[in-house]
């Protein structure tokens, strides 16, 4: 793993995969998630969220989440590969919103 974050936007029509590979850490690592989910939204697509490294999440990109879920009713769904991450999710209430799975 590289320094920083890193992200691949998969986009297959109907489905697309966002993947989020590194530590989301910074101000700019939530700009990027951000405008990489801007990227492809508002097309109707499911929008699969890959978190592959982090543990951790910035508050300012759970708000965005629960935005373009609850206001702007995007399909969006996590698949989180920290089993700390997952319990973030859990604590905040937010699995069955953000369909927040674990993987493995």
């Amino acid at each position: 793993m590289g320094l920083g974050m890193t992200i691949n936007v998969r986009d297959n029509g109907n489905l697309v995969n966002v993947d989020i590979e590194g530590i989301i850490k910074t101000t700019a690592d939530s700009e990027s998630f951000k405008e990489a989910v801007n990227s492809v939204s508002g097309k109707g697509a499911t929008i699969n969220i890959n978190i592959l490294h982090s543990f951790a999440i910035t508050s300012t990109i759970i708000g965005y989440l629960n935005k373009k879920v609850r206001g702007d009713k995007e399909d969006i769904s996590l698949l989180v590969y920290d089993s700390r991450l997952y319990d973030l999710f859990n604590e905040l209430n937010l699995i069955e919103t953000l369909k927040v799975k674990k993987s493995g």
